[in-house]
C-alpha cells in the first residue's frame, strides 16, 4: 500500500541528514553502465551514421567581417540584380542552398572576374569590357554632336 500523501518521506532532509538509503556496489555499476549507453545514445542520435575512422578535427575559421562598401550603379543595373535575385531563389528553392542576398550575388560575381583578372591578366574580361567602355561613350558622344549640328540627318 502507498503512504498517504500527508507522509511522503522527505528525501532532502533525509540525504541532508545522511539517512537515505546507501547505494549498493552493484546498482552503482549499473548507473555507470546506463549512463556510458545513454551518453553513447545520444551521440549517435547527433551523428546518424558513424564514420568508421575518426575524421581530423577542422580548423574553425574565424568569422570573416564584412564592411559596408557603397557603389553606384545604373537602375537598370539595380532591376537586372533584383531580377537575378528573384531567378536565383527559384532555381534553388529545396536544394539547401545558402539564403540568395543581393549582397551575395555581388560578391561572387566580384570575385569571380578578379580572379580572372588575376589569371588571365590582358586577355582577362573585365580589362575587356573596361577598355570597351570609352569607345562606346566616344561612339555615343560623337553621335549626340552629329545629330545637334544636323551631320547625322539624312
Amino acid at each position: 500500500m502507498s503512504e498517504p500523501k500527508d507522509h511522503r518521506p522527505d528525501i532532502m532532509t533525509e540525504l541532508l541528514l545522511g539517512k537515505a538509503p546507501q547505494v549498493t556496489t552493484q546498482e552503482n555499476d549499473l548507473i555507470e553502465r546506463l549512463a556510458f549507453y545513454l551518453k553513447r545514445l545520444e551521440q549517435r542520435a547527433g551523428s546518424p551514421e558513424p564514420s568508421p575512422e575518426p575524421q581530423p578535427a577542422r580548423r574553425m575559421r574565424a568569422p570573416r567581417t564584412k564592411k559596408k562598401a557603397t557603389y553606384y550603379l545604373t537602375k537598370a543595373l539595380i532591376r537586372k540584380l533584383d531580377a537575378a535575385q528573384q531567378t536565383l531563389v527559384d532555381l534553388t528553392e529545396g536544394t539547401g542552398a545558402p539564403k540568395i542576398s543581393k549582397s551575395l550575388i555581388v560578391e561572387l560575381a566580384l570575385k569571380t572576374m578578379l580572379k580572372d583578372l588575376e589569371v588571365s591578366g590582358r586577355s582577362s574580361r573585365l580589362l575587356k569590357l573596361i577598355t570597351g567602355i570609352p569607345k562606346k561613350n566616344a561612339r555615343k558622344h560623337e553621335n549626340a554632336e552629329k545629330t545637334k549640328h544636323g551631320e547625322g540627318e539624312q
